[in-house]
């Protein structure tokens, strides 16, 4: 997996080439990896080449966009929030926010005004 920082464009060469934007390494998607790590520009890349923002991981159901919400990745959430991602992730992050309120009141005060906006978080959370 090319995911390192700076490498996007080995990423974007594989990717029209053919490469799977959704395999999965050690139960992670690309997506998911890049999330969790704040590479905004590999997110957009992934996205544009029809990475799926919604493949959870089995067992815990994470999805990307949860990966860049519990590392307070704001920048990864808005590029995340851009693409296809569907309500059933948004359902997620808002059902970990709702059960974990200690973890979404220590989250940067811009991703909770970013979750906000997308109303996902019902307002007996804050």
């Amino acid at each position: 997996v090319v995911m390192l920082k700076n490498r996007e464009k080995y990423l974007e060469i594989l990717l029209k080439h053919g490469a799977n934007p959704n395999i999965k390494a050690e139960s992670l998607t690309p997506l998911m990896y890049a999330s969790t790590h704040n590479f905004t520009r590999s997110i957009q890349i992934l996205l544009q080449h029809q990475a799926n923002p919604n493949i959870q991981t089995e067992g815990s159901r994470n999805t990307a966009l949860m990966f860049a919400a519990r590392q307070g990745h704001v920048n990864s959430v808005q590029e995340l929030l851009k693409g296809e991602t569907s309500p059933i992730a948004f359902e997620a992050l808002a059902t970990f926010a709702r059960n974990h309120t200690n973890y979404f009141n220590c989250l940067p005060s811009e991703l909770r005004t970013e979750i906000g906006q997308y109303r996902i978080i019902d307002t007996q959370v804050n």
